[in-house]
């Protein structure tokens, strides 16, 4: 076998849970995230009777290579597959996203009808202002790496019993930050624009009722965001939850009990 053939992690596999009750969630992870970040999510969702399942965005939980060679199009495609294969056994289907996972949500939303919208940490508003300049310096460099502060900030952590802090040895996610958490590649960034630009344009179709999640210790995205999806949709019911603690990757962060507790909460709200 080619060394360089990709291949995905073992907490990168997609995952589906079926539940006792009529209704099913769609959990889509972020841009260089997978699906292994939801596992917490998925499996408190199934607790509670909810069918669930986290399909794997093209190019994730893989290789470098196997990255890059993603597009826009290919994650939203994805997207929508993974919705209209859950709806076939559940009309009653929830797109729920983080990040740019957060944006494919709001697309389902505005192409089909859907009972509610679930975007935590929406990637709408970004804090790092150079990234919109992907587009045009990809032709010309290839990679930024990132500095040891950002490299630091990406590492997960877990809670010990003593509830303090420590780094989460997870040999999956050691994997994925050699492959491609290491650096910023600016063509993949561009890719993940051309999406945000998409569902931008959409919002004024979505009409369902929304559950925003966002935490105020948020690395990537401001909370201007939620409050835009708020302005530019015509949901005539919107709830939001508003974090103290977590980072970016809420479902799985300090105050996922939290996260998951309220999404629950909002979904039995929908019946």
């Amino acid at each position: 076998m080619n060394n360089d053939s990709p291949r995905i992690i073992q907490s990168a596999r997609p995952l589906f849970l079926r539940g006792t009750n009529n209704t099913a969630v769609l959990l889509i992870h972020g841009w260089t995230g997978y699906p292994g970040q939801h596992y917490f999510l998925a499996e408190a969702l199934n607790k509670q009777g909810y069918t669930v399942a986290v399909p794997r965005l093209p190019g994730h939980g893989s290789t470098t290579a196997d990255f890059l060679s993603a597009r826009g199009a290919d994650w939203i495609r994805k997207a929508e597959d993974a919705y209209m294969e859950l709806s076939v056994d559940y009309p009653r289907t929830v797109p729920v996203g983080v990040s740019m996972g957060a944006l494919l949500a709001l697309h389902i939303g505005a192409r089909w009808k859907v009972p509610g919208i679930g975007a935590a940490a929406p990637a709408v508003s970004l804090k790092n202002r150079f990234a919109h300049f992907a587009p045009w310096i990809h032709p010309f460099i290839s990679e930024i790496p990132l500095s040891p502060e950002e490299k630091e900030g990406k590492k997960m952590k877990k809670r010990t019993d003593e509830g303090d802090e420590k780094k989460f040895e997870d040999p999956d996610e050691e994997y994925i930050r050699e492959q491609y958490w290491s650096a910023r590649y600016p063509s993949a960034v561009a890719q993940f624009l051309k999406v945000r630009r998409k569902v931008l344009k959409e919002l004024s179709l979505v009409e369902a009722p929304l559950y925003i999640v966002e935490t105020e210790q948020d690395e990537m995205v401001t909370l201007r965001s939620g409050q835009f999806i708020q302005e530019k949709s015509r949901s005539a019911k919107v709830d939001r939850l508003l974090l103290k603690e977590s980072k970016h990757q809420v479902f799985n962060g300090t105050e996922r009990e939290t996260v998951a507790s309220g999404l629950i909460t909002w979904l039995d709200s929908l019946e």
